[in-house]
């Protein structure tokens, strides 16, 4: 483990008000693990265009857009699904988690921390929301509403 491997990690410690001896790690993950990285990433942002046109398209408001963002929603949590089952893989399925190997562990912690802190709350609210909507909610979100996906 490095102290700071570099310039931009002492940025990035310094805008999240981290002390900058923070010891620092970098790994390179597995193509099975970029993997399902990418394809919640591209949910998310499907997920985000579909929100967006349906909010501000040339067809925004109509029943199609929304339609195209509950599947989109769908969609998202299935990949999300997908990654917290590769996380259970990773870990062996056993609590507390066994790993085969040092990257399993870096990897399982990677991808679990992002699911838990992040992706849930933000699948979480959505899937509130629009079931309010589909319910005859009227429904008034503000940004600072929405759990972030990232910083």
């Amino acid at each position: 483990m490095d102290r700071v491997a570099s310039i931009a990690d002492a940025r990035v410690l310094k805008a999240k008000n981290l002390p900058l001896n923070t010891p620092v790690e970098t790994c390179v993950c597995r193509p099975k693990f970029v993997r399902h990285w990418t394809r919640l990433m591209n949910a998310h942002d499907a997920f985000e265009r579909a929100f967006d046109d349906y909010t501000a398209g040339p067809k925004a408001g109509s029943p199609s857009e929304w339609n195209l963002v509950q599947q989109r929603l769908a969609a998202l949590d299935e990949s999300f699904d997908a990654c917290a089952a590769y996380v259970g893989k990773l870990g062996g399925h056993t609590q507390p988690p066994l790993f085969k190997s040092k990257q399993d562990g870096y990897e399982h912690d990677l991808l679990l921390l992002f699911l838990l802190d992040r992706a849930k709350p933000f699948i979480r609210f959505w899937r509130g929301a629009i079931e309010a909507a589909n319910d005859g909610a009227e429904l008034l979100i503000r940004p600072s509403d929405i759990p972030s996906w990232f910083d």
